[in-house]
């Protein structure tokens, strides 16, 4: 999504808080001098991109012994440095020692890394308060070295700081480091780098700085007269512990177990633990409980019936103290489930590989991988070494003395790991590796306690996976994780994780009830669940998936903790429908690349075919409300009956995409055989024979008046479909099977324009029917790809006398009418359809929004009927029209009537 720059910002200037009493000269404490101006690319169109893709760095008087970044603090509200709009700005109070002055001047070269430019923008501050204008950097085209990657920051014998990183071979690096200590009046730190080393050659250097203090470090890598962007930053003090968990772990006397993980990427921690009696209580000496190089501890120095909060900090071996974690709270009691609970709450497999990204151009049409991915790896390669964590979790309420956990490959043991004790609501991790290979192993983690005891449940003990499985990532925010973990599940036991478990089995068990002739064996497919992420509530997203998007997966879903949500889960899917979430395993099926198979229902609505017998829309009654047609497939899963499982149909879509990672989605609709012929039968089974034919197509869910196809049957009630559409629909084009468009010989993905409406007249007899794409799908899997015969029996019979009609058997339209032109917005050609009730002279011309003409499309006389034809986007002298908004107009007049009517149509390049 593009962002549109507000009005006020079209003038932006450098705001300056005016201390009394101030003349200019340097700034003085807490005075703001943000300095904002916009960037485009070369090619001259705004810079949207975010960090640490685009990436700025600030210097003054052509010094870059000091610097700040993207990353430097705002002094007042408002959108970040770089807010992938088109601006980018910094808050030059931040210099300091010297700081800001009056004849400073100013440079920012800002880096885009995805289009690999670079430029400088220099300024000069002519006094202060300092009002300027904004300018635009242009960016240019620049031989960019790429960031230094693989930043590490090591601590030698001597407590030096090494900081190292990856080669660039005939590069040379800078290394920079900030002051943590180093902080503005609002307490924030200043993010001011000073330059410790530059021209290096090789690929570390060595701070020799020893003292207790705080220190983040970038590097930079250089190119001739091109300057890199920023690596990551490394620090040389430990980030705060995560995941910390609290639970009454022992009762007689009582004892709170704190568990916790450590920081990613970092080891040989000493952590802190601080408690308080209330919440919000900064961490202080008065408050600390002890110390650990664990990751548990134990207060034993609490009492029944009280809430303590609890948090904690990381200490590395140079004394350097992390932030505090998370605050938590428990209150003392005993555990309204006192017993043990072991788990396999998930197994993440690794490495990940994206699944396929997919375009469609035109939207819903042709699918493919996106430009520069077509080479992308999705599977790792036969033998390389593939890791599988299981993720442990004690979900009940008593303490585990300890466990082994045993993982088979194809039901033979091949490692056991031992843990100790496991409390209350703590993890554990246990590792398992195994080459990839083909075919696929079944891989198996089961937890045994070292001591008999009596768990909550036994099922989820164990989880098996299958090695190339395709992987789902969940999402949950607090209150979902709280609902099911004060509710029993399927599986016997207390925890959100185990009821999803639950419904990944049900999926895979759809899978292999899924037999049909096209599917004797099921489908050979299998899912699981390989990571699952927790939020605050309210911090997913509320509509779509409630799921940030992610290529490394295929499929997710997320789990919003909102009252709607809670009222379902609790009162529909634990209450009504006994754990099982049948809507979610639907929603998993597109996860999957499945369409929504509803979506080939035909509506009242959407019915705009006309008897050209009657003029009257044929007098089909509705199944239900308003509905004229359910799709063939109709009571299974991706339609409305999400507990039948798979339709032969789905089955056999998932089967063609065995082979496939997932990001395609209804791609498999294109499999239709190239040539089909359908024998037309009455109800008693009859041959319909010398028989009058017309077939209509769908299109963006409407099926429009004007037919695709008009035939007979033969002497035996046979019609083949032609490859050549009638004159009617778009003047007569040719297509390669009954579901092609002007937009694509494949249909949309989505199905909206696959489905037909059979018309069949003999005699004075009429009949109907309606006839979707799922036939023609299984016809092709079931191997007739040349060609393929069908029996359709038309049931729905009225008596219709022919009447009066125009020349090629339509109803003569009873208005002058410019219908609105589809698709809409288009890119390149767009459809436009009108009417003449009678022979009329017609004109119809395209306008830019400046009233210019840009195309006269047709501008002769016409008899009466309704008609389409196409516009390619170019103007008069064929060149292509600029994207935008245009105004087609038709004039038309005949038999003592004139219209004038316009259409708004907008062209997207």
């Amino acid at each position: 999504m593009r962002f549109k720059l507000s009005s006020f910002s079209r003038v932006l200037w450098v705001a300056t808080a005016i201390a009394l009493g101030w003349s200019g000269g340097e700034i003085p404490a807490q005075t703001s001098v943000y300095y904002k101006n916009f960037v485009r690319h070369a090619e001259g169109d705004f810079c949207y991109h975010l960090p640490p893709v685009a990436s700025f760095t600030a210097f003054l008087n052509n010094d870059l012994s000091k610097i700040l970044l993207e990353n430097a603090p705002r002094w007042t509200p408002g959108e970040p440095n770089i807010a992938g709009n088109g601006t980018f700005a910094v808050e030059l109070g931040n210099f300091n020692d010297p700081p800001l002055t009056a004849g400073d001047s100013v440079f920012m070269r800002f880096t885009c890394n995805e289009a690999g430019q670079q430029g400088v923008l220099a300024d000069s501050v002519t006094g202060i308060p300092w009002f300027v204008f904004p300018t635009t950097l242009h960016l240019s085209a620049a031989n960019l070295p790429n960031p230094p990657q693989g930043v590490l920051l090591e601590i030698n014998p001597n407590n030096e700081r090494v900081i190292s990183w990856a080669p660039q071979p005939g590069k040379t690096f800078s290394v920079y480091r900030r002051e943590v200590s180093d902080t503005l009046w609002n307490g924030k730190s200043r993010m001011l780098y000073t330059r410790l080393a530059e021209n290096l050659t090789g690929n570390s250097f060595t701070d020799p700085t020893t003292a207790a203090e705080r220190h983040g470090y970038i590097v930079f890598a250089k190119s001739g007269n091109f300057y890199s962007s920023h690596s990551p930053e490394a620090v040389d003090y430990p980030y705060p512990p995560r995941g910390l968990e609290a639970a009454v772990a022992y009762a007689n006397p009582f004892k709170v177990a704190l568990t916790w993980q450590a920081p990613a990427g970092q080891a040989n921690l000493l952590y802190r633990v601080y408690r308080a009696d209330s919440p919000g209580t900064p961490i202080g000496p008065a408050y600390l409980q002890g110390a650990t190089p664990e990751l548990f501890y134990l207060d034993s120095l609490v009492a029944q019936g009280a809430t303590y909060y609890y948090r904690l900090t990381a200490v590395n071996s140079l004394g350097l103290e992390s932030e505090p974690s998370e605050e938590i709270s428990v209150t003392v009691e005993i555990f309204a489930n006192g017993q043990p609970d072991l788990s396999v709450l998930f197994i993440s497999r690794s490495p990940r590989y994206n699944r396929f990204d997919i375009v469609y151009d035109p939207p819903g049409y042709n699918p493919h991988p996106r430009p520069g991915t077509e080479d992308d790896p999705h599977y790792p390669t036969s033998g390389e070494m593939m890791a599988y964590t299981a993720n442990i979790r004690n979900i009940g309420g008593g303490t585990v003395e300890g466990f082994t956990a045993d993982w088979y490959v194809d039901g033979v043991l091949a490692q056991t790991e031992t843990f100790g004790q496991l409390f209350p609501r703590q993890r554990a991790y246990s590792l398992f590796q195994k080459p990839w290979s083909a075919p696929p192993a079944l891989i198996k983690c089961e937890l045994q306690p070292l001591n008999p005891i009596t768990e909550v449940a036994l099922q989820n003990n164990a989880l098996q996976i299958r090695s190339n499985a395709l992987s789902f990532r969940f999402h949950a925010e607090q209150n979902i994780l709280d609902l099911f973990a004060a509710h029993l599940n399927p599986m016997g036991s207390y925890s959100f994780e185990d009821w999803a478990q639950v419904q990944i089995k049900q999926m895979n068990d759809f899978f292999a009830e899924a037999v049909y002739p096209i599917t004797p064996g099921g489908v050979p497919e299998a899912v699981f669940l390989d990571t699952l992420l927790y939020y605050e509530n309210g911090a997913l997203p509320p509509g779509g998936t409630h799921a940030p998007d992610a290529l490394l997966w295929d499929g997710q879903w997320g789990f919003t903790g909102d009252p709607g949500a809670i009222n379902y889960f609790q009162n529909i899917v634990l209450g009504q429908q006994n754990g099982m979430d049948w809507a979610l395993l639907h929603e998993l099926g597109h996860q999957i690349g499945l369409i929504d198979l509803y979506v080939l229902d035909v509506q009242q609505s959407e019915f705009q075919v006309i008897e050209p017998r009657t003029g009257q829309t044929p007098p089909l009654t509705p199944i239900a409300w308003d509905v004229l047609y359910y799709c063939s497939r109709s009571n299974y899963l991706m339609h409305s009956n999400f507990q039948n499982g798979f339709s032969d149909h789905s089955a056999g879509g998932l089967l063609r995409n065995l082979s496939k990672r997932r990001g395609y989605y209804g791609d498999y609709l294109a499999d239709i055989p190239a040539d089909n012929t359908f024998r037309v039968k009455r109800p008693d089974g009859t041959a319909l024979r010398d028989a009058e034919i017309w077939i209509y197509q769908q299109q963006d869910n409407i099926i429009p008046a004007a037919p695709k196809f008009r035939g007979m049957t033969d002497s035996q009630g046979y019609y083949t479909f032609p490859h050549l559409t009638d004159t009617l629909y778009h003047g007569g084009m040719a297509v390669a099977n009954p579901f092609s468009s002007i937009h694509s010989p494949a249909p949309q993905v989505v199905g909206t324009n696959a489905v037909l409406f059979v018309r069949a007249a003999k005699g004075d007899s009429v009949g109907y029917r309606f006839w979707d794409i799922c036939d023609f799908n299984v016809a092709y899997w079931a191997g007739n790809h040349a060609s393929a015969s069908y029996e359709l029996t038309v049931s729905a019979w009225f008596n219709t006398p022919p009447t009066g009609v125009d020349g090629t058997g339509n109803s003569l339209p009873k208005t002058f009418e410019l219908f609105q032109n589809y698709p809409n917005p288009f890119n390149p050609v767009t459809e436009i359809r009108y009417q003449l009730p009678v022979a009329a002279r017609v004109q119809l011309t395209v306008y830019n929004i400046l009233g210019q003409k840009v195309r006269t499309l047709i501008e002769e006389s016409r008899p009466a009927g309704v008609y389409s034809l196409p516009w390619d986007g170019r103007d008069d002298s064929g060149e292509p029209a600029g994207s935008g908004i245009y105004l087609l107009k038709m004039e038309a007049s005949g038999g003592g009537a004139r219209l004038v009517q316009a259409r708004k149509m907008v062209l997207l390049r």
